[in-house]
């Protein structure tokens, strides 16, 4: 995501006023968060008016398509999960977790969801496990904690002499593919 801030050459016909404030930062956050990006990147044009900043019916061109593009956030801080479960259309857990270690964070996130009314929406969990944990029971569990999708480096798991290559690369995905996709 690309704070507004930084996408002035963006706005070169609608006009963009700053001023210093004490409220710049706090100002700043909230410029990047759904609230402001959603409706722009959908094609709304929408208005800000602050202390800091002011832009007039503002949105982005060309549009992205039809479909929905899902906002997914990341971090494990407790406003991020919050952020991400308000906010958002999913949550990227890049550390590499092991199952227990993971429950109480989905558990975070729903807690925050249902709080936000969003509990009956979609919501990816995109995560990382260890390398140990790389094992077809362990991707069901996982699955049943509600995880959509898995980040993997298949030639960490499958390494080989020609790993630093497209080649070895493609063995080791492969590899990956042949052993846990069904």
């Amino acid at each position: 995501m690309v704070p507004l801030k930084d996408l002035r050459e963006h706005f070169a016909e609608r006009p963009i006023e700053r001023m210093r404030s004490p409220q710049r930062s706090e100002f700043s956050d909230s410029l990047k968060t759904p609230q402001i990006i959603k409706p722009l990147v959908v094609g709304i044009k929408i208005c800000a008016h602050h202390i800091e900043i002011f832009f007039v019916a503002t949105q982005f061109r060309p549009q992205v398509p039809a479909q929905h593009v899902p906002l997914i956030a990341g971090g494990h801080s407790e406003a991020a999960l919050r952020r991400a479960g308000t906010r958002c259309d999913g949550w990227l857990g890049a550390a590499r977790f092991e199952p227990r270690g993971l429950a109480p964070i989905i558990d975070r996130l729903n807690e925050h969801r249902a709080g936000a009314g969003h509990d009956t929406l979609n919501f990816e969990l995109l995560i990382s496990l260890r390398k140990r944990d790389h094992h077809p029971d362990v991707f069901d569990t996982v699955a049943d904690m509600g995880v959509t999708g898995l980040m993997v480096a298949p030639w960490s798991i499958f390494p080989n002499d020609d790993i630093g290559s497209l080649d070895g690369k493609k063995r080791a995905m492969d590899e990956f593919a042949n052993k846990f996709m069904r």
